[in-house]
């Protein structure tokens, strides 16, 4: 377990400066020190690439050997590969690849020269057709299958053959199918990712190494939102659930790393493009119809992607372009409950129904460059540039309880003197990223180094006003109803109203008090990182390899949420006079929607009229005095919601990595300094929610902090047993660290107008994770697998979201009697198994033999900690926030010639504990797609995706059943797609 050294360093980087001189020491030393075997004068060496002759892919990690010895290498990521102390004379070399036939070759070793081969593997199921050749999906399957087999550590590989097509270009829609990964979604676009049911805060997201920028939807939190980047670009994902020393340590979940396109990884040049048509089963019509703005809108939207990839000056200029735009329409409705205790027993004392609309439009552009120097050095530019639009109209109905009448259920509750409400949540997010990686890669001999930049760059901005207010909430006051409901689903049976005026007519309902709002958030988040890496290969009985590196990493987050609310004076500008406090005098009808259709879904009675945040913007430029600010409540947002954050690690790394016949051992040493500043609100003491400008001026101030740790050298030892050819085991020991949030550098209080309050927690420490992982793999034939895998994580100083009832001296001066929501450090204890297997029926006569199968199972059989309730350590058998089961299963077929391909999948989520105190449930949901291909001819195909074809519902539930949420899950989104290769 890691401990913290150099806690108290300041920014002088003392620590850093004794560490790097160690490290360069035990560097230089283990590189000139190591036994060297020089190459007899009667030994030569060979060298090479190797292909996949069909698609003219390059093969990374092929196996070659040389017949009659024992003397085997694997090749690099651009195909290559060199033997060195080979003896003079004829030799055959053999390579050798998942699910393609083995090519040799017999070369002449002179003493002292070097021979060169370039071999060419191929498979007879490979359709020929004219100049073109069809990769089906099961290339993909093939290239991921053998470069886990091979990896010196476990994990998982995605390529972009086996992608297929992504309705929305977002690549959580393809990770969601790996095993142990689920994504939880905003709306019905996939945004965050855990592994093996750990949140996204615990897990490292990755491209081409380098973490990117992550704006966070301008929050402060680690989170990377997938909706900033697009799949087009993409060759392939590796999924790291045991980490390696050469990637950052903070990631106790795991670490996705998705690895952009190389002309240098495909021979020739290649053209592929495609159009779309974009539609969702819950509006398919061709025409305008309503929403999700004021006027009417399609809902069937064009899209499309182009990408170039060519290799020029005699193969020396490798060049990848790709452009893409999608454009998506959501849809949906949810119900919500919200449960109260008392005398009259427990019943929903607030009934709220939500139609929502949104619009997301997704552009994605990269350019790459590869350039051969000469034949030991390559340099390379990655590119990517996401543009993310997203449209968000969320409209709610809401019923209040007031007087309960008789004995209340959570079946039933009838009440008077409540009241009905209207409320707008409104806004388009806009968003973008880029990454520039310009770097360089060198071979000599028996040593290879890389080096590398990154610039990485994400914003985030939040529109609202003069297009549209974000916020609005009017209410309709002293209603009777019954409200009848089945307690296991959140929608009602029966609404009955008992008394005052029509529930949903919007002429009886009033602008309440600071009920207009913009919720202004703007932020923007830059990684600079560079890294350094060298390794030596050494020859012998044992062949073995020594690396080491160094890297250096800059976050820095800023973010501004201006928020600002407003009461309705009507036009005099008077709070409380005739024109603003009378059905009458508002005239709220005047403000509706006139162009949109109410709908809440479920079959329940909408409203006959929305309030429209654009009718009352439109209302506010020609009577602007008509709103009266809260200046008190923009003074204090503006302030606390003005954050600046940096962070630096500083990182460097030693491993070995030797092959002892079967056995194959990768230990290794990983060192991290981090040093913090933030500066943000400092409240003393906490605002109370009726503070004048005055007061809150007072009370608030600006905070500089900073805060620096060393943890012990993290450390790693991988190891995998070869059985023989299909069966291998590995077992691992790893260390990891996920360090808090950001937003808790600055200490902060919160106090919300219901006796809550919310507070940052400045001393909470990082988590530390130490990490078993042990499996059992077997490669049948083919690209078929089977694999069994245990694990466990112990973490110490697990960060946990925490909520308790403060009192007298509370720590962080809460006043008395709040509902105190804060971060704290605990203990935990994760363990699991993992299962998965994948495989084609290559027995069954020809028609069928092309059915493939693939399924994957992750349990957590142990979630402990030692936290909640009331501030008492007590030990929970579950952690919050933890997909405790996910699994996924698939089968496909494509015909004896390719012309046709169908799939279908399916992907499940168990139940996830949300808080361990109201002891809330995500409900467990299985989400089906299908996909059917059309090959027209070599040149183009047709093809069908949908997702959540079957439109499973989404929601939540209390332990005892009764449920909180209950959703449509946003219909089943479809693409209709023709591709086009050249």
């Amino acid at each position: 377990m890691n401990h913290l050294r150099c806690p108290h360093a300041t920014l002088s980087r003392p620590c850093f400066a004794r560490r790097t001189v160690g490290f360069f020491s035990l560097l230089l030393s283990t590189f000139l020190t190591v036994p060297t075997f020089a190459q007899s004068a009667a030994t030569g060496s060979i060298s090479g690439s190797v292909v996949n002759e069909s698609t003219q892919k390059v093969l990374e990690r092929a196996t070659i050997t040389i017949e009659g010895s024992s003397q085997s290498t694997l090749s690099s990521p651009d195909g290559s590969f060199r033997l060195t102390g080979v003896p003079a004379g004829s030799h055959t070399v053999r390579a050798s690849y998942t699910d393609l036939e083995a090519a040799t070759a017999v070369v002449e070793v002179t003493a002292g020269g070097s021979a060169t081969v370039q071999l060419a593997l191929k498979s007879e199921e490979i359709m020929h057709l004219g100049e073109f050749r069809v990769a089906a999906e099961r290339e993909g399957n093939a290239y991921a299958t053998h470069q886990q087999k091979n990896a010196e550590s476990q994990r998982t590989i995605v390529s972009a053959d086996a992608f297929g097509v992504v309705s929305d270009a977002n690549p959580g829609e393809f990770l969601k199918l790996m095993p142990g990964l689920q994504m939880d979604y905003t709306g019905v676009e996939p945004r965050t990712v855990s592994i093996r049911g750990l949140e996204a805060n615990s897990n490292l997201v990755m491209i081409n190494g380098n973490q990117a920028a992550a704006a966070s939807s301008s929050s402060t939190n680690r989170a990377f939102e997938f909706d900033q980047i697009t799949i087009d670009n993409i060759e392939s994902m590796e999924v790291f659930k045991a980490p390696v020393p050469w990637m950052p340590a903070n990631a106790t979940g795991g670490i996705v790393n998705m690895i952009t396109r190389s002309a240098f990884l495909q021979k020739g040049r290649r053209i592929n493009a495609t159009v779309n048509v974009t539609a969702n089963s819950d509006n398919l019509s061709l025409g305008r119809s309503s929403g999700p703005n004021e006027k009417p809108e399609r809902k069937v939207h064009p899209g499309g992607s182009f990408t170039y990839s060519d290799t020029l000056l005699d193969g020396r200029l490798g060049v990848v372009v790709s452009v893409s735009q999608m454009n998506v329409s959501g849809f949906g409705g949810t119900a919500y409950n919200t449960y109260t205790s008392n005398a009259s027993g427990t019943f929903v004392s607030q009934y709220q129904r939500e139609d929502h609309q949104n619009f997301t439009t997704r552009t994605g552009a990269s350019l790459n460059f590869d350039y051969k120097v000469n034949d030991r050095t390559t340099a390379f530019l990655r590119t990517t540039f996401t543009d993310h639009y997203y449209e968000f109209r969320n409209r709610f109905f809401r019923l209040n309880t007031g007087t309960i009448v008789g004995t209340a259920t959570p079946q039933r509750v009838e009440t008077t003197g409540g009241n009905s409400e209207q409320n707008m949540s409104f806004g388009d997010k806009n968003s973008n990223s880029w990454t520039i990686n310009p770097g360089a890669k060198h071979r000599w001999d028996n040593w290879t180094m890389d080096y590398d930049l990154s610039l990485s760059r994400a914003t985030n901005h939040y529109d609202y006003f003069p297009r549209m207010f974000g916020g609005i909430t009017v209410r309709n006051s002293g209603v009777g109803y019954i409200l009848e409901k089945d307690a296991s689903r959140s929608t009602a049976t029966r609404i009955t109203q008992t008394s005052g005026s029509d529930i949903y007519s919007l002429a009886n309902h009033l602008l309440t008090a600071n009920s207009i709002s913009v919720g202004t958030r703007n932020s923007v988040d830059r990684v600079t990182a560079s890294k350094i890496n060298v390794r030596r290969d050494f020859d012998g009985r044992f062949p073995y390899y020594v690396q080491g590196g160094l890297s250096y990493q800059l976050q820095e987050r800023s973010r501004q949420n201006p928020s600002k609310t407003w009461s309705y004076a009507g036009p005099d500008g008077i709070v409380g006079t005739v024109d603003d406090n009378t059905v009458a005098g508002a005239n709220i009808v005047k403000f509706a929607e006139r162009e949109y259709t109410p709908n809440i879904w479920f079959g329940e009675r909408p409203p006959d009229a929305w309030i429209s945040p654009f009718a009352l913007a439109d209302f506010s430029a020609i009577y602007p005095q008509a709103f009266v600010e809260n200046v008190p409540n923009s003074y204090t947002q503006a302030f606390r919601n003005n954050q600046r954050i940096s962070e630096e690690i500083f990182g460097y790394y030693v491993l070995g990595n030797v092959k002892f016949g079967k056995l194959d051992m990768l230990a290794g040493l990983r060192l991290e300094e981090t040093y913090a500043e933030g500066e943000g609100a400092r409240t003393e003491p906490a605002i109370p929610n009726n503070a004048t400008l005055a007061d809150v001026i007072a009370r608030l101030s600006r905070l500089r902090t900073s805060q620096s740790y060393t943890p012990d050298p993290f450390k790693y030892l991988h190891l995998t047993y070869r059985f023989d050819e299909k069966l291998q085991a590995r077992a691992s020991y790893t260390e990891a660290i996920n360090r808090p949030n950001f937003g808790n550098l600055i200490p902060g209080v919160l106090l919300n107008a219901n006796n809550t309050a919310t507070v940052s927690n400045p001393n909470l420490r990082p988590a530390f994770s130490d990490n078993l992982d042990v499996s059992l793999e077997w490669y049948p034939t083919g690209a078929s697998t089977v694999k069994g895998a245990w694990f466990s994580k112990d973490v110490k100083d697990y960060i946990v979201t925490n909520t308790y009832l403060s009192g007298l001296n509370d720590p962080f001066g809460v006043p008395p009697n709040h509902t105190v929501t804060t971060q704290e450090n605990r203990d935990a204890k994760i363990e699991g198994f993992e299962l998965e297997g994948r495989y084609r029926l290559r027995f069954l006569p020809e028609w069928f033999r092309n059915i493939e199968v693939f399924a994957n199972y992750t349990k957590l059989t142990k979630t402990e900690g030692k936290f909640n309730p009331a501030n008492s350590l007590v030990a929970t058998n579950g952690l919050p926030n933890i997909t405790p089961e996910i699994y996924n299963w698939g089968v496909s077929y494509e015909t004896p010639r390719g012309k046709l391909y169908v799939a279908f999948r399916a992907n499940h989520a168990g139940d996830v504990l949300l808080n361990n105190v109201t002891n809330e449930f995500k409900d467990a949901r299985t989400v089906h797609e299908a996909e059917i291909r059309y090959r027209i001819n070599p040149r183009y195909t047709l093809s069908l995706a949908g997702r959540n074809v079957t439109e499973a519902e989404e929601g939540q539930h209390f332990f005892d059943g009764r449920a909180t949420r209950t959703g449509t899950g946003g219909g089943a989104a479809l693409t209709l797609t023709l591709a086009a290769r050249f």
